[in-house]
């Protein structure tokens, strides 16, 4: 797994607004992906669900 401050960097670089305005909008799945792959490595059970298209709730247990 990446040291924390990568970590950071990616998940702040990825682009994620989620907003009513459909102009700016934006899918959340590469925030998923990236915290359902480290929750993976932490030993977590991860699930993904869609809610939307382009959009997806994370439970990791």
């Amino acid at each position: 797994m990446p040291p924390l401050t990568e970590r950071m960097v990616q998940l702040i670089g990825s682009p994620s607004i989620s907003s009513a305005d459909p102009q700016i909008d934006q899918s959340n799945l590469g925030v998923i992906h990236h915290l359902a792959e480290w929750s993976e490595t932490l030993g977590f059970k991860v699930e993904i669900e869609t809610v939307a298209p382009g959009k997806a709730n994370l439970i990791a247990t």
